[in-house]
């Protein structure tokens, strides 16, 4: 339980974010500052999870598939697939967002397509 302890925190704080968001309808200083707490908060909660080597996702979901039955080899075959399918909609988002104008957030899903998909792959551990 303790593993879960970073991504329930971020989920919490990104349902307190939307929250405050909701409520500060005419205080558009601090409606600013929790939407960018809510999307911090949302990111953390998304990388948490996602099955690469530095976070705990890829354990989580891996140890969870083997005590639901499956052999080491077959969670570790399904963690790679969630990887792949994780890398390839980051990297196509990310491409959208680029072609919208939306720079930063863009180039930084693009990116993290590009690291989660060469996890994937093997080429990074």
């Amino acid at each position: 339980m303790r593993a879960l302890g970073g991504p329930v925190f971020n989920l919490v704080g990104l349902l307190l974010s939307a929250m405050v968001f909701a409520l500060a309808a005419n205080h558009p200083i601090a409606k600013e500052l929790v939407a960018w707490s809510a999307l911090g908060h949302g990111l953390l909660l998304i990388m948490s999870l996602s099955p690469l080597p530095v976070v705990d996702g890829g354990t989580l979901l891996k140890w969870t598939l083997v005590a639901g039955g499956r052999t080491e080899t077959e969670a570790d075959a399904i963690v790679r697939r969630v990887a792949w399918v994780i890398g390839v909609m980051g990297g196509l988002i990310g491409l959208g967002l680029v072609a919208m104008r939306v720079w930063v957030i863009g180039l930084i899903l693009l990116g993290v397509g590009v690291v989660v998909i060469d996890v994937a792959a093997g080429r990074i551990r």
